[in-house]
């Protein structure tokens, strides 16, 4: 194993898989490799190179006809072994109200959401993902509210939808967090959450 540095972020990897041709530098005990192209310096943004080494997975769900103050819920059940790395993007047809929630508990789980490899090149897509998703589960009973925001879809001719994106959160290991949305529109709209995600061993 080596250290790689790449988009500013210094990643533990496997030098002779994910790395090729690096340049190494080394202070005799730690060896650090470099991705180089044409004898410079190349760098790639840390999202990027997640997919890349096979490690970034997305998953997400829809909720095409969410009526007026009802909520489209995503339940994520988080590993015993890895914290994950997670942007959260919420979508919504009209005004909104998105809520983080963590610690919370249900009845029911509802309908299982699978996560993909973002990398589909099958030599390297070998890393599945262990966190488990589910969307509109039963019997929520609320637990920390991390997040609480207002979407904002316009009004009249400025009407457009509403969005959230680039909400960052390290997800602890062992735990369960819930994603909310709740339609303000006055009317039934359509409703999407969309997650992002690397699962990494805590430090």
């Amino acid at each position: 194993m080596a250290v790689a540095i790449l988009g500013g972020h210094i990643e533990t990897v496997d030098a002779v898989t994910e790395i090729t041709n690096p340049v190494q530098i080394s202070d005799g005990t730690t060896t650090v490799n470099v991705d180089a192209d044409g004898g410079s310096l190349a760098t790639v943004d840390h999202v990027m190179y997640e997919s890349h080494v096979g490690s970034l997975h997305t998953l997400s769900a829809i909720n095409r006809a969410l009526a007026d103050e009802g909520t489209f819920d995503m339940l994520l059940w988080t590993p015993t072994t890895k914290v994950i790395h997670a942007d959260i993007q919420v979508l919504a047809g009209g005004d909104a109200n998105f809520e983080v929630m963590e610690s919370v508990t249900v009845t029911g789980r509802g309908t299982n959401v699978v996560a993909y490899n973002t990398n589909r090149d099958r030599s390297v897509c070998g890393d599945t993902a262990l966190l488990v998703a589910s969307h509109t589960p039963t019997g929520v009973n609320f637990g920390l509210v991390m997040q609480s925001s207002f979407l904002a879809g316009g009004t009249k001719s400025f009407a457009s939808g509403s969005a959230h994106q680039g909400l960052h959160i390290v997800l602890e290991a062992n735990s369960s967090y819930l994603v909310r949305v709740r339609n303000w529109a006055s009317a039934t709209k359509p409703a999407a959450i969309h997650i992002n995600f690397a699962e990494e061993t805590p430090a």
